[in-house]
């Protein structure tokens, strides 16, 4: 398997977009068919199955996600990426629902996008390794007992990675968007069927663009992992903690009080502005800040939709209140929840 070429195809109506991401792979050993439309690539990967295909919703000869579509019923082992900038709520939901590997906003830093695709080669090679595995049990149907324990464990620990890689995300190990929006939709139908409070945090680096262009992409990379460690430091064992998206985190604090919410979000506050980050050097140290915005159903909303809509708003109001602070969407109003009062800005 290591001696076949990984092929991949790049659907993107963008010429230089699908230029940049066939030299970007073809330099590091795929082989690479560029298209400009769906049909044409749907119709050669039926001929010959891609390993991966990169999928830019905004193809104009048919739908994206119909595209999307038909290329998982047609090449069922072919995992497809979504990289675009046509981004809304609707489609990520829909391209998940329609088995994307994931879905990836543009512009997009080729460090992210290569670490998808690299997680996705893993798991399309784990599934092989599973089918061979298949394959020699079907075939030594007489092997001793031990042997086939040995191989039926093997397949629980391929399988275990399988189901880890699907929901972890590859820099931050964090629970990546594709598990966080399924468990919000999860905890949100719980929220309404018991009346239970469920609060939806949303956090951003402040000037995180200025920190990476000051000290580099991995300078960011290991900013983003040291700030991963701290949320997880700062909330209980049953909350989620998830990259929601470049340097936005979601966390989902469950049945917690306004008091429990307002004093988690402060302690993660302080705690990043007291932590020490990497700069030029691992002796050199910079300090970054973030801002914080929450909404909780069923008091400020009912809906999946909406509690995001009004966690972001809320992270809006914090942004524009200076940075480095907090803010709460209260039924409509937005406030400082260490104050009680209505948000400036």
């Amino acid at each position: 398997m290591n001696d076949i070429a990984w092929r991949m195809a790049v659907i993107d109506p963008d010429t230089e977009g699908r230029s940049f991401a066939q030299r970007a792979f073809e330099d590091r050993g795929w082989v690479v068919q560029s298209f400009d439309g769906g049909a044409e690539a749907v119709a050669a990967c039926r001929q010959k199955p891609f390993d991966v295909v990169l999928l830019d919703l905004g193809i104009t000869d048919v739908d994206g996600l119909d595209v999307l579509r038909d290329l998982r019923e047609a090449c069922v082992d072919t995992e497809v990426i979504v990289v675009t900038s046509h981004v809304s709520l609707d489609s990520a939901i829909r391209a998940l629902e329609l088995d994307a590997y994931a879905y990836i906003a543009k512009p997009v830093e080729i460090s992210d996008l290569v670490r998808s695709v690299e997680n996705a080669q893993d798991k399309i090679a784990l599934q092989r390794l599973n089918s061979e595995l298949i394959e020699h049990l079907c075939r030594n149907q007489a092997e001793l007992e031990r042997a086939i324990e040995e191989a039926t464990r093997e397949l629980a620990r391929a399988n275990a990675r399988l189901q880890e890689m699907a929901v972890r995300d590859g820099l931050t190990n964090l629970y990546n968007r594709r598990y966080f929006d399924e468990r919000l939709g999860d905890e949100v139908s719980r929220s309404k069927r018991y009346g239970s409070r469920l609060t939806l945090v949303l956090l951003d680096i402040d000037h995180f663009k200025a920190h990476n262009d000051a000290y580099g992409h991995l300078r960011g990379d290991d900013a983003l992992i040291t700030l991963a460690q701290v949320l997880q430091d700062n909330v209980r064992r049953n909350d989620v903690v998830a990259r929601f998206g470049g340097e936005e985190f979601a966390i989902l604090l469950i049945e917690a009080t306004e008091d429990h919410v307002a004093t988690v979000c402060e302690r993660i506050r302080s705690a990043v502005e007291s932590t020490a980050f990497m700069g030029h050097t691992p002796s050199h140290s910079v300090s970054l800040t973030v801002s914080l915005g929450y909404a909780s159903c069923p008091t400020d909303t009912s809906d999946m939709a909406g509690l995001i809509e009004s966690a972001d708003e809320a992270l809006y109001a914090a942004k524009a209140s200076g940075r480095n602070c907090i803010r709460s969407y209260a039924g409509g109003r937005l406030i400082d929840p260490l104050v009680g009062t209505d948000a400036a800005g």
